[in-house]
């Protein structure tokens, strides 16, 4: 869905400045570029808050092993102790 959004956005933005040319053009053309402007932005903005969301994921998944591996550790050390 990105991919395509990106191309709309491009295309709009495209269209809207060659409307801009002749004045009642521009009637139509302004909002198209804004628009444009708005999707490329937007879209920049999910993919940001996509990547930040992996990189959140990936560090609570290194938090859980470590803790799992501390638990194991300490486990084992309980148990020479008992023996």
């Amino acid at each position: 869905m990105g991919f395509l959004r990106i191309i709309l956005a491009m295309v709009l933005f495209v269209i809207g400045a060659v409307l801009c040319i002749t004045i009642i053009g521009a009637i139509i053309g302004i909002p198209l570029i804004l628009v444009g402007v708005y999707l490329l932005y937007s879209e920049q903005k999910n993919r940001s808050k996509e990547a930040v969301r992996e990189g959140v994921k990936e560090a609570l998944k290194d938090m859980d092993k470590k803790c799992m591996e501390q638990k194991d550790v300490e486990q084992k050390d309980v148990e020479q102790k008992i023996t």
